[in-house]
């Protein structure tokens, strides 16, 4: 066991040079000479920021009517990723409900007081829209209307951004007169089928996206009926409600046509409650495509919606403000797509790639007539929006075969492919040699770039070299790789593994305190950063309590396979032990299957800890056999990654340096708070919206914990000096 000891700490001399190298690393433009050979066409090049004629910093405004609707969120948030990328601030004001008409026009007002140097409004009243235009107009500040292609009597709006909503609602009613039919197996012309329609708040919204339906009804299924027809305010409650009472009066609608898809879910949510099926018994469509309508759809929970992206529409009103700003000219009005989105097409619209580039088109006037494309070309016609690596060959190289790493190629490749990059792995089963190889091997295939999860910092070296003399750009996921002299790399993501032991460690000292002395840890494969980390951040967080370290077993290699005969010794050794503290939890899931073997109880015979925070681990927790872990998702540290090398290629500035902010302990207490750790839980809840996933929010979280950081790496010092 000394012998053990003493190898960990010569290793750990390589963990601590990287902890403290790490705080030190600046934020970094990518730098031009390790570009690759291969140029990124001049289409990928970042536009040149627009800046006002004065100088200094560019401040827009961005009002939607209200923010109690998904739409107008995702705008927003739309719309302050594209400031952030261009170096801008965004200052989003909106009243608090949609009908606030006064409200809107004071809004607006405020941000002119504040010297925006451009605004974009989405209004639902034309009276209010024309006052807050002339304000503007006054001031000489430009401004656009979005999700609004309506032209107003009066004031000058340099461009109306939005969808063709008549349009669109058309091709909704297509669809649904294609779910009816098959309901009753028929034909769509020779259906017959009933339909309510929730209306919005009254205007040209709910004017256009009713007479658009309505006419589609007519042209695809003339034998359906409209047998209602009330407001549903745009709110989900209040779509229930008027959806309740509608059912007491006609039992058998066959669909709930909402002007906008929470009204149609609340339709939905109240068809279930009086024992109907969706899907089967009754259909729910709906108009925007937001996020949690996609959610739904995913679950069957849903029928179809007329996708019109409105993140995607939020960035195309900066980047429409941008031209502006430079002195571009710009549309009149600015047509946006829109698509009939189904389980069938879901992953293709949350990909990006059933959205078109918005092209010049006609207004859309309250005439209760189709709107006509400019030149009688719709937007679905555009050329397809490029991906952000779209064509970008990715080597990708694992350390070994464990679930752990297995995960990180899962998420590799799905979100390699929703950013347009196709990605080649390869595995160096835990050996530098190999590693090193794999290098040679992907540099000769002609990849764009190399991400790699290192076998062993020391031998990481080598294959920086390989890459730097190929002018191949290299990124390190996990372990932190040592760089040469005179190398360098391209991007690094992180947790900080001596943390991470560090706060279970203190979670066993605080919950647990008759388990002094009674502690054993159970480590990863030795040799590799992650293991030692976790192993060192542990005895450093007894230290402080004085308390002696954990009896250190032989290694589990990350395998459960591996974890059960060591568990297995230590039951019959006569030890005295409390707490386990697995590596990994698939050594955790080993650990309860020896202690259960043994006829005792997990989690009360012997308290299990962890790492990972994977979703089978979550169980665990909330089964009572394991208490906490820290979670450290493959998925995340993947996303990042490849987010890194987006910038990269863009020559935009990010941290090439970057560890994910410190973890939190996960209990069953707040198993809620997770980041799912398989891949394919990690893109359902990425879509959705449910966790920051951004590199942006990450990058940000670092320099605000950097100076804990740096404290913790003087502890780390102090700690490895003994």
């Amino acid at each position: 066991m000394i012998t053990k000891r003493v190898y960990i700490i010569v290793s750990l001399l390589v963990v601590l040079s990287m902890v403290l190298a790490a705080c030190a690393a600046p934020a970094t433009e990518a730098p031009k000479e390790e570009a690759p050979k291969q140029e990124a066409p001049k289409e990928e090049a970042p536009k040149e920021e627009a800046k006002p004629a004065e100088g200094g910093e560019v401040t827009v405004g961005f009002v939607p009517p209200a923010l109690t609707s998904p739409f107008h969120v995702a705008t927003v948030d739309g719309a302050t990723a594209r400031t952030k990328e261009l170096g801008w601030k965004i200052d989003v004001q909106a009243p608090a409900s949609e009908g606030d008409n006064q409200a809107f026009v004071t809004t607006v007002q405020q941000l002119l007081e504040k010297g925006v140097k451009a605004m974009s409004i989405n209004p639902i009243n034309t009276d209010s829209a024309i006052t807050a235009v002339k304000a503007a107009n006054e001031k000489g500040v430009p401004i656009l209307a979005h999700n609004f292609i309506t032209p107003f009597s009066e004031g000058k709006v340099l461009t109306y951004i939005g969808y063709d909503q008549w349009g669109g609602a058309e091709k909704l009613a297509k669809s649904t007169c294609e779910l009816i039919a098959k309901k009753y197996e028929t034909t769509p012309d020779k259906t017959k089928g009933k339909v309510f329609i929730l209306l919005g708040i009254e205007s040209i919204f709910s004017h256009r996206r009713t007479g658009g339906f309505k006419a589609g009804l007519t042209k695809y299924c003339p034998s359906v009926e409209v047998v209602g027809e009330q407001t549903g305010e745009w709110l989900r409650t209040k779509g229930q409600e008027v959806a309740g009472i509608a059912l007491q009066k006609t039992p058998d609608i066959d669909v709930f046509y909402g002007n906008s898809d929470e009204m149609a879910i609340g339709a939905a949510l109240a068809a279930e409650e009086a024992g109907k099926v969706i899907n089967k018994d009754f259909f729910a469509v709906g108009i925007d495509g937001n996020q949690p309508t996609l959610d739904l759809l995913k679950q069957g929970k849903f029928s179809a919606t007329l996708g019109v992206d409105p993140y995607r529409i939020g960035v195309t009103v900066i980047n429409t403000m941008e031209k502006i700003l430079k002195g571009e000219t710009t549309p009149e009005v600015l047509l946006t797509p829109s698509v009939v989105v189904t389980p069938e097409n879901l992953e293709d619209y949350l990909a990006g790639k059933l959205w078109t580039e918005p092209v010049a088109g006609a207004p859309e006037l309250d005439n209760d007539k189709p709107t006509v494309p400019d030149e009688g070309a719709p937007a679905a016609e555009a050329p397809a929006a490029k991906l952000p690596l779209e064509g970008k060959k990715i080597g990708f190289i694992n350390a070994g075969p464990d679930d752990y790493y297995a995960q990180f190629g899962n998420s590799m490749r799905a979100i390699g492919k929703l950013i347009g990059a196709e990605v080649f792995e390869v595995n160096s089963d835990y050996k530098p040699e190999k590693e090193l190889a794999n290098v040679q091997d992907l540099i000769a295939k002609g990849v764009d770039a190399i991400a790699v999860i290192t076998a062993g910092a020391a031998g990481s070296a080598a294959s920086i070299k390989a890459a730097n003399d190929a002018n191949v750009p290299i990124f390190f996921i996990a372990g932190r790789p040592v760089v040469p002299e005179g190398g360098s790399i391209q991007g690094w993501v992180s947790d900080n593994f001596v943390i991470m032991g560090y706060m279970i460690g203190k979670y066993v000292v605080e919950n647990y305190p008759d388990a002094k002395g009674k502690v054993v840890d159970i480590p990863g494969f030795l040799g590799q950063g992650p293991a030692e980390g976790e192993i060192v951040g542990f005895d450093m967080a007894f230290e402080e309590a004085g308390w002696e370290k954990a009896f250190l077993t032989k290694s589990s290699e990350w395998q459960r396979t591996l974890a059960v005969p060591i568990t297995q010794d230590l039951l019959t050794s006569g030890r005295e032990i409390k707490v386990i503290f697995a590596c990994n939890e698939e050594t955790a899931f080993g650990v309860v299957q020896a202690i259960e073997e043994a006829g005792k109880v997990p989690g009360k015979d012997i308290i299990i800890v962890s790492n990972n925070g994977k979703e089978e681990g979550w169980q665990l927790m909330l089964d009572g056999k394991m208490a906490a872990t820290v979670p450290n998702p493959p998925s995340l540290n993947a996303d990042l990654s490849l987010q890194q090398m987006i910038r990269f290629f863009n020559g935009e500035k990010y941290e090439v340096y970057l560890e994910i902010k410190p973890p939190f302990v996960l209990t069953k207490d707040n198993v809620d708070k997770a980041i799912p750790y398989n891949a394919e839980s990690y893109l359902i809840g990425r879509a959705d919206g449910k966790f920051e996933y951004k590199l942006d929010f990450y990058e940000a979280e670092y320099l605000k914990n950097k100076a804990m950081i740096e404290e913790f790496s003087k502890k780390l010092a102090d700690y490895m000096a003994k």
